[in-house]
């Protein structure tokens, strides 16, 4: 891949993965803050019920992962659906790795599951994304 100073192929590339980043990012602090509302309504409610933390957490990281995709491919307007589960693939890396290293939590089943499901949440924000038309004057 060469260098093109009408932005082609090379142009191109830099967009898409700084598309990716930013919208991957905006999605992290989306996820960080449901996570952050659920445990102050915890914190509020004292009562902590075992079987919601799971599906709370799942909530969290789709909703992140769907703003990852939708803000990604507005910015990009093309391929919404590779575009969307990418950005949510890389944020189910980082979440990983947060887990990994952070809370010692091993890979599990769980940990499919939410990848999935961020994969998928991320590739309908981007399809929702590329579909939106954006506001002419």
């Amino acid at each position: 891949m060469g260098y093109d100073k009408n932005g082609g192929v090379q142009g191109n590339m830099s967009k898409s993965i700084k598309s990716i980043v930013l919208g991957t990012a905006v999605g992290g602090i989306m996820c960080m803050l449901c996570l952050f509302v659920f445990a102050i309504f915890f914190v509020s409610a004292k009562v902590i019920p075992q079987t919601m933390i799971q599906p709370l957490i799942l909530v969290s990281c789709a909703l992140g992962a769907f703003i990852g995709g939708y803000i990604t491919v507005r910015i990009l307007r093309v391929q919404g659906l590779l575009f969307g589960i990418l950005s949510g693939m890389l944020l189910f890396v980082i979440v990983c790795l947060v887990s990994v290293i952070a809370i010692r939590e091993p890979f599990s089943t769980f940990a499919l599951v939410k990848g999935v499901l961020m994969m998928l949440a991320g590739a309908i924000g981007g399809i929702i994304g590329v579909n939106k038309r954006s506001k002419r004057k």
